[in-house]
């Protein structure tokens, strides 16, 4: 498994297009998992340098073996610590997949927001479950559980939409990008 997060090698590409790298110095990975998305990023850049951030030390042992594989050990991170604590601003702020750690899709927002430097940018994917999942997603665990919580068999009603979910967080600039089935959020300047 490439990415800790439903994304493939295309969809990446194209956050990344959108992150303006060229414009950053530093960019922070929080609930890095092993970091694939952040290493993608420093290689894009010979100045770019990267921290990641994940509790998760069983993911940060592949991903400091991936980055000394791809020789970025004098440009990358990982740390092995609570992202919800962090406080440190950089220019490049990433948070795909681990809202968890504030607690939901607004208090994430909120807590990035202010991480993000001056002139910064945020990427922020967020989860979103299909509102009549495939036979398959049904038979896993975590799907199932989600639907009892929500008090369906179906999984209709699991996620208000995503632009919902960013407006009542208040964030500025928003792009919302929704194509095929990978879901991620791209989200500008706050």
């Amino acid at each position: 498994m490439r990415w800790n997060a439903p994304l493939s090698d295309a969809h990446a590409s194209m956050l990344l297009d959108e992150f303006e790298l060229e414009r950053a110095g530093r960019v922070l990975d929080l609930g890095c998992g092993w970091g694939e998305l952040l290493l993608r990023a420093v290689q894009r850049s010979p100045t770019l340098t990267g921290l990641g951030v994940d509790h998760d030390t069983v993911a940060l042992v592949r991903g400091w073996a991936l980055i000394t594989e791809r020789g970025l050990d004098d440009r990358v991170s990982l740390l092995d610590a609570g992202a919800g604590s962090w406080t440190e601003p950089a220019d490049r702020v990433m948070c795909v997949g681990a809202r968890q750690i504030w607690g939901g899709t607004a208090p994430a927002l909120a807590a990035l927001r202010g991480l993000v430097a001056p002139g910064g940018r945020l990427l922020y994917g967020d989860g979103y479950l299909e509102p009549n999942p495939s036979p398959l997603e049904r038979s896993v665990p975590r799907h199932a559980a989600a639907r009892r919580r929500a008090g369906s068999s179906t999984g209709r009603g699991l996620a208000r939409p995503a632009s919902e979910r960013l407006r009542s967080a208040r964030v500025g600039r928003v792009r919302v990008d929704v194509s095929g089935e990978h879901r991620a959020m791209a989200v500008g300047q706050p």
